[in-house]
């Protein structure tokens, strides 16, 4: 009940108010760089009109997450030894301004999704289902931020534990370059020098920002903790931590061996060679 109480002392009309320019804004500027800028660049024609759907997506949300990243890098910067409670105010201000970008990502992609269909189901029903079952990890990823991860961070937890959310929001350190890196493949210019570079950058900042961050916030509260080892951490914490943390490890390892082999048959074609 006290969650409710702030969930709706929070959502005053000044604040609804600036969530819907947030939408505004976002939906102005990709709007503007599928239908303006991206024109230009040769993709006028309807035929590339996903391409450009796509491209203008891939830009802004390479926008913020190196927001995202800089922010991450900061707020680890600025927090002392106390782990639990060492606190970074802009990350509880960015936890706001994040709802308005992962909600706007959704009806965008949507609208990337659609735009790259020769052909659609006969209902708008059917085309939101068939997006979310095309894109299940995308859209559970973007609800669970938007609905659950972003709401604690604002309201049940705003005063402790912003070292693990910082944390999480370094995970985004190794998205601007994936978000090149399919830029590039997108307009077919997978052999050029710029995107071997970002493909190579990427899957090093992928395995030390995504993979090891658990392990990091482990060995941090182990030293909190004065404790030995990290099997002692373990020991410590309670069973819903741990299994949260290695469920979160093994998903980012897979998505690292999985976009490892897509760019690796490019980056390393002969020992990726398939029969």
């Amino acid at each position: 009940m006290a969650f409710m109480d702030e969930l709706m002392e929070a959502l005053t009309v000044d604040k609804i108010f600036r969530v819907i320019l947030g939408w505004i804004g976002y939906g102005l500027v990709f709007y503007s760089l599928a239908n303006i800028v991206l024109p230009r660049w040769g993709l006028e024609s309807r035929e590339h009109a996903g391409t450009r759907y796509f491209i203008a997506n891939c830009m802004v949300s390479g926008g913020f997450t190196a927001y995202c990243a800089t922010l991450g890098v900061e707020t680890i910067m600025n927090l002392g030894d106390d782990f639990l409670y060492d606190t970074y105010p802009p990350l509880v201000s960015y936890s706001r301004f994040a709802f308005i970008y992962f909600t706007y990502d959704l009806v965008s992609f949507f609208i990337v999704y659609v735009s790259q269909r020769k052909q659609l189901p006969p209902s708008i029903i059917l085309t939101v289902l068939g997006y979310c079952t095309h894109r299940g990890d995308f859209v559970l990823h973007h609800l669970g931020m938007a609905f659950f991860l972003l709401p604690i961070v604002s309201f049940v937890v705003p005063n402790k534990g912003h070292i693990v959310f910082a944390v999480i929001v370094l995970h985004e350190v190794s998205t601007p370059l994936l978000h090149v890196c399919q830029i590039y493949r997108a307009l077919k210019k997978m052999d050029s020098l710029t995107f071997k570079v970002c493909a190579i950058l990427f899957l090093i900042t992928f395995f030390i920002f995504r993979v090891c961050a658990f392990p990091y916030l482990y060995w941090r509260f182990m030293r909190y903790k004065h404790m030995n080892s990290l099997v002692e951490v373990v020991m410590h914490l309670p069973w819903y931590c741990n299994f949260g943390s290695f469920s979160i490890v093994i998903l980012q390892y897979f998505w690292l061996v999985r976009i490892g082999k897509t760019y690796g048959k490019v980056l390393w074609p002969q020992l990726f060679k398939t029969e």
